[in-house]
């Protein structure tokens, strides 16, 4: 789900951090795990590069970019989806399938 306002804080407080370019290391390591909220990041390339619903082959095309890149750099990317709020067994209504037919 992401951090609520976290990319229009840091459009309004670009100072607060720096642009690091990442280059190979000189020696083989293993590779550092990153941790992608993929959700949240997807939604800011989307942003970024100004697409519009619809256009899934120009979304992966910049994923595939961007963990391109983070692997040429010795990185890792593991994405996660923490999905939608909980709702707890309690809140849902349960009925029989039937009944879900015959109410439309």
């Amino acid at each position: 789900m992401g951090v609520h306002g976290l990319t229009s804080f840091i459009d309004l407080h670009s100072s607060l951090g720096q642009t690091v370019i990442l280059t190979p290391p000189p020696i083989p390591t293993p590779p550092t795990a990153l941790i992608v909220d993929l959700l949240a990041f997807t939604y800011a390339i989307a942003l970024r590069d100004t697409l519009r619903g619809g256009q899934y082959q120009e979304v992966r095309d910049l994923l595939r970019r961007y963990v391109n890149y983070w692997r040429a750099c010795n990185l890792s990317p593991e994405f996660v989806l923490d999905g939608t709020q909980t709702v707890e067994p309690s809140q849902l209504e349960l009925r029989p399938a039937g009944s879900l037919l015959a109410a439309r």
